[in-house]
């Protein structure tokens, strides 16, 4: 039939219309599905049970399918849950005291799941062969248990910390010990330590792991340790303990053996580059001290000794044996026939060693400085020229005949000179002339590039740049207490300057020694390092914007840095006085508030050019007058050349239009 029972109430006077199906009716004999479960599929043994609640005293039959699904024709094998159960199965099943199973693992099964998905798939069969009532058993299917050794890597070993996972994918959702050696491996008689991966872990270990969200391990790393470490090989070994306790599926983690770190790279060997390559905990763990001031110390003295050791360091008379330090000084004021001479450079013996120096040892030297400006205090040089003296290289306006338009031409101009600070004498818009300026700045790290190699800087700014490749020279004004180049608080005010800064290709090693404790340094790439001179990157003081090749923005950047003090940036724009507009080559208003701050008075318009008349010569005098509208109860200076007109290199008398004048004049 249909499987079903069917139950009827018949009617007390035997009437048939009124008998009736009875509630819950009809209902089958075969109301349950198989139910079980799959205990272990282990190395030996796959365990569980199984019954049929709807016949609760019968053994049931049990598929088991090895590798895959029962759809995807893995091997198979029936066996019956015949083997005694305990009561708590009989309670669940109804009955029955016979519904264990226990299957050998035999080659053949294990080939199977070798070959397949690796798991033990059960199906219990229905008591009444009703494939509708078959079903899976509870926890299947599951893998062969402790079939997986131990897994995971050794991520990081640093000198406080030890770091990574582990796990065991028999058991996926347990957090598994670990050993780790130091010094040598497991069998090596190195010191051992015992932890476990237990921290919380990210869904990628997770899959790895096959479940489970704690395989993380981050162990701290102590003083015996790190000294197991240098007694030995150098390295950490760690190993992942199998969950089931079988020491042959103990492994050691994939990145294992790892080295502790005693080998650091960074382009620039400075404090600031060192700390944040090494870290400052480590440094205080390889030293032995928590003083940063003598973490400092040791620092610079080992960068000093990896520039001395890796870098020649060559004077300025190698440039030219007639620079020596007492030349150079004379050439800084102003002096020297580099200066005072007009002509190009171009086929001379000193613009051939000066051009044959920047291709060469400028660029893989440390150039020695020189006692004018071997001692500024505020990390800057500036050079302020007034005079173009060589034609044909498209700077200045010096020019053909050099006799006619060299002798007084002027250089590109580019900055505006506010006043002299040893008499506070004030110039109005181009009182000066033309003048062009340009310096260059400096870390307080004395192995930072910036500083170690200043004066290879100073070299290209003004020998080279300026005075070789375009002809500068010479002082903004004739004043001997107006330097043409010098420390920037020995210049006077200006409103800016360009800026030219070093760039290097130098790779430095920073060792440590576990067994001394100690470090040091060294120029790694000692064959072809370079050292380039590019226009400074800066930073705009007024907007933070990118700004480059000017020298108050550069400034400001090392000041942003943490490269200089604040109080040397204050410092510095004392002199560059116009820093926060560094795109106004004339900046009056700067000057004349830095004016105005200085000495108390008004800047002085200049809207006006000096005149006069040169009333008469004789054999006796010389007469006439001279006045400065914009000052006009200032008596003015008057130049007097003899024999041919300024820049002709004519016989020239200074004197002062001071002596009494007439109305006509004064009006």
């Amino acid at each position: 039939g249909d499987g079903m029972v069917y139950a009827y109430g018949l009617d007390t006077l035997g009437e048939e219309t009124k008998n009736a199906l009875l509630s819950e009716s009809p209902q089958s004999v075969n109301q349950h599905a198989a139910t079980g479960y799959l205990d272990s599929v282990g190395l030996d043994l796959i365990k569980g049970w199984a019954c049929d609640k709807d016949e609760p005293s019968k053994s049931v039959n049990v598929h088991l399918f090895f590798g895959g699904t029962p759809s995807s024709g893995a091997p198979s094998r029936n066996i019956i849950a015949s083997d005694p159960s305990q009561a708590a199965i009989s309670n669940i099943c109804g009955g029955g005291d016979n519904h264990r199973f226990s299957v050998e693992m035999d080659e053949t099964i294990r080939a199977a799941l070798d070959n397949g998905d690796g798991k033990v798939y059960a199906i219990g069969i229905d008591s009444d062969l009703d494939a509708s009532k078959n079903s899976q058993l509870h926890q299947s299917p599951k893998a062969i248990t402790n079939r997986f050794a131990t897994t995971g890597f050794l991520d990081e070993v640093g000198y406080t910390f030890i770091r990574g996972w582990a796990c065991d994918k028999d058991e996926p959702l347990k957090s598994i010990d670990l050993h780790f050696y130091f010094g040598g491996p497991a069998g090596s008689g190195s010191y051992m330590v015992a932890g476990a991966a237990s921290d919380a872990s990210e869904v990628a270990v997770k899959d790895v792991c096959g479940g489970g969200d704690n395989h993380r391990f981050n162990i701290e790393m102590d003083d015996v340790m790190r000294a197991a470490i240098f007694a030995g090989d150098g390295k950490v070994y760690a190993y992942g303990l199998d969950s089931f306790g079988i020491e042959g599926k103990n492994a050691q983690l994939g990145h294992s053996p790892k080295a502790l770190k005693t080998e650091f790279a960074v382009r620039d060997c400075t404090f600031a580059t060192v700390v944040d390559e090494v870290g400052t905990e480590n440094l205080k763990i390889m030293l032995a001290t928590d003083s940063m001031e003598e973490i400092e110390t040791t620092v610079s003295a080992i960068c000093g000794a990896a520039w001395e050791d890796g870098v020649e360091s060559v004077p300025f008379s190698i440039v030219d044996d007639r620079f020596t330090d007492a030349f150079m000084g004379s050439y800084v004021a102003g002096d020297t026939f580099l200066n005072t001479e007009t002509g190009t450079f171009e086929g001379t013996i000193e613009g051939t060693n000066i051009d044959t120096f920047r291709n060469e040892e400028a660029t893989d030297s440390i150039v020695e400085g020189f006692p004018d400006i071997a001692t500024c205090q505020y990390n800057s040089i500036m050079c302020c020229f007034g005079r173009d003296r060589q034609p044909n290289d498209n700077n200045g306006n010096c020019k053909d005949p050099i006799d006619q338009n060299c002798i007084n031409a002027d250089p590109a101009d580019n900055s505006n000179l506010c006043f002299t600070d040893h008499n506070n004498h004030p110039y109005p818009g181009r009182d000066e002339g033309k003048i062009h300026c340009h310096g260059l700045a400096w870390s307080d790290d004395e192995n930072d590039p910036s500083a170690k190699l200043k004066f290879n800087n100073f070299f290209y700014i003004s020998l080279y740049d300026h005075m070789y490749s375009r002809g500068y020279v010479e002082n903004m004004v004739d004043s001997a207490e107006v330097p043409m180049c010098g420390c920037i608080e020995d210049m006077p005010p200006v409103s800016r300057a360009d800026c030219t800064e070093m760039a290097t290709t130098t790779v430095f090693k920073i060792n440590f020694d576990g067994t001394s404790s100690s470090i040091s340094a060294s120029l790694d790439n000692v064959a072809d390092y370079e050292f380039n001179f590019n226009a400074c990157k800066g930073i705009n003081p007024s907007n933070g914007n990118r700004q480059n090749n000017d020298l108050a923005s550069y400034v400001h950047r090392l000041q942003l840095e943490n490269r200089i003090s604040s109080d040397t940036e204050e410092r510095v724009f004392e002199t560059l006085v116009g820093y926060a507009s560094p795109g106004d080559n004339d900046n009056e208003a700067a000057c004349a508030s830095a004016y105005t701050r200085k000495t108390g008075l008004g800047y002085p318009e200049n809207n006006f050019a000096a005149r006069g008349y040169f009333d008469s010569v004789d054999f006796y005098s010389i007469k006439g007058w001279a006045c400065d509208q914009d000052e006009p109860t200032t008596s003015v200076d008057v130049h007097i050349y003899f024999g041919g007109p300024a820049g002709s290199g004519a016989y020239m008398v200074s004197a002062v239009a001071s002596e009494p004048s007439h109305a006509a004049v004064k009006t």
